[in-house]
Formats: structure tokens, sequence, C-alpha cells
């Protein structure tokens, strides 16, 4: 140890890079103390700060994660380590693959999460699951309020209506308006393809055959 305070960890940084990045286990330390190059590329600097951030900030259960925020990770010193993953929940994902990780519960989401058709249909399919929505009929029972509620208002934004969203991401099926929802949602009616659709569905409905039945 003596020679070790005369020569400096740098001079066994070079050498001995993954053993010594041993002396950088506290997140404390990770936040203060310059880092070797390439050090959160290292899969095993990465765990290390993750279950050193998970005992310090008392995670005992997995759901506990789902309250971190970025800024959390950030002020311990993992910024290199958010640099490596696109989101926390793939971090975790990556370094935790035994547990299943619900995206849509993290407090914490980025700009672009709702762009992912993946996580606009896992959050559909759990207010499915939740309002006991079995066919096109039952999705009357869910308006706006109920998606708001469940935390879904940036992601409804992406869509002009309702039923927009539900043709959008449950594209394998064929969506009757008239049958999922409640009204035709505003200015629905202004393209040629839904008027057709609408005649056509009142034809096959009044058994029209001829022109002379629409009078």
């Amino acid at each position: 140890f003596d020679m070790l305070r005369r020569v400096g960890w740098g001079y066994f940084d070079s050498f001995y890079p993954v053993v010594c990045s041993l002396r950088y286990c506290s997140t404390g330390n990770a936040s203060k103390k310059q880092l070797p190059r390439n050090y959160w590329k290292d899969k095993g600097n990465q765990r290390g700060f993750l279950e050193k951030f998970r005992t310090e900030r008392k995670l005992d259960h997995p759901n506990d994660w789902y309250t971190v925020k970025w800024q959390d990770l950030r002020q311990s010193g993992g910024l290199g380590l958010l640099k490596e993953y696109p989101t926390l929940c793939a971090a975790l994902q990556y370094h935790y693959p035994d547990i299943k990780w619900n995206p849509l519960l993290f407090v914490r989401k980025p700009r672009n999460f709702w762009d992912s058709h993946e996580h606009q249909r896992l959050f559909f399919d759990q207010i499915a699951t939740k309002y006991k929505i079995n066919s096109q009929e039952d999705w009357k029972r869910v308006g706006y309020s109920i998606v708001i509620k469940e935390g879904g208002t940036a992601l409804m934004r992406r869509f002009s209506s309702f039923i927009e969203a539900l043709e959008r991401i449950y594209p394998e099926k064929e969506w009757d308006v008239s049958v999922a929802r409640k009204q035709y949602p505003k200015g629905y009616f202004r393209t040629l393809e839904a008027q057709r659709a609408h005649l056509d569905k009142l034809k096959e409905q009044h058994d029209i055959k001829k022109h002379s039945d629409w009078s």
C-alpha cells in the first residue's frame, strides 16, 4: 500500500482496469472520481453500480425501481450508464432478465416513449384486461377519461380520434366505428372511404338491393 500511495491508482489502471474498477464500486465515488475510459462499456461495472445503487436506496423489491428517476441515477454518478441504454427499463431488462419489467410503470418515460407501437399496444392491452374488454362493442365503455386516468394522455395526442388509435394499434382487426364507439368522431365522414363504408353497412343492415330501396 505504500507503493500504491506513491504511484497512485492511475499507474495500475493502465495494467488492470477491471480490477482497479473496484475502487469505484460506491455510487458516490462514481460521481466524484475520474473513471477510466470505456468504464461504462463494461457490463460488470454497470451491474456493480446498479447493485450498489439498489442497496443504498433500499430498493428491496423489483417494483421499487419504478419510482427511480433518471436524475436519481445521474446524481449518484450513473450518467455514463444511462448513455449506454435508451431507458432505465432497458438497462434493468439486460441486467435482471429473470424479472418481468413493465415499461409503463416507470415514473419517468423518455420523450419518444409513446412513439413505440409496442408500448402503445401494451398500454391498450392492459386497459382491455383491467376493464374486461373482450369484443369491439366493449370498447364503447372506454372513453378518453379512462385513458387519461390510466396515464395515456401523451399517447392519445398521437391520434386524431379513439377509433384511429384502435385501428393503428390493432391493425390486424377490421374495426367498425359504429360498433366500437358510441358516436362517430368529429369530421369522420369527410373522406369518401368513410362515406362509402357507412353506406355499405346501411345496405347490408336494411337489405338494400336497388336504388329504389333507398327511398
